[in-house]
């Protein structure tokens, strides 16, 4: 599977918000993405400091169609975990 990775950025508020607030019948309680400007900007603040690591995952158009799932284009999650 190809997959893409990258730190977040402003640039990804958009589709991720999208992502979050589709998704969330699927995650919550277990998972609560930042469903809005407000929230990702909050993200993107704690990514950014010294003591987190966050990143995006996003698989390519290509695995999508591969997979046969139509979701999966454009579909973002999160990964975080705490610099040690």
């Amino acid at each position: 599977m190809d997959v893409d990775v990258s730190a977040p950025k402003q640039s990804d508020a958009r589709e991720f918000i999208a992502a979050a607030q589709a998704s969330r019948p699927l995650h919550q309680p277990w998972l609560d993405a930042p469903d809005t400007p407000a929230r990702f900007a909050a993200y993107l603040d704690r990514a950014g400091r010294d003591d987190q690591a966050a990143y995006l995952l996003q698989s390519s158009p290509v695995t999508a169609a591969r997979s046969g799932w139509p979701g999966a284009w454009g579909s973002r999650r999160k990964a975080s975990r705490r610099a040690t």
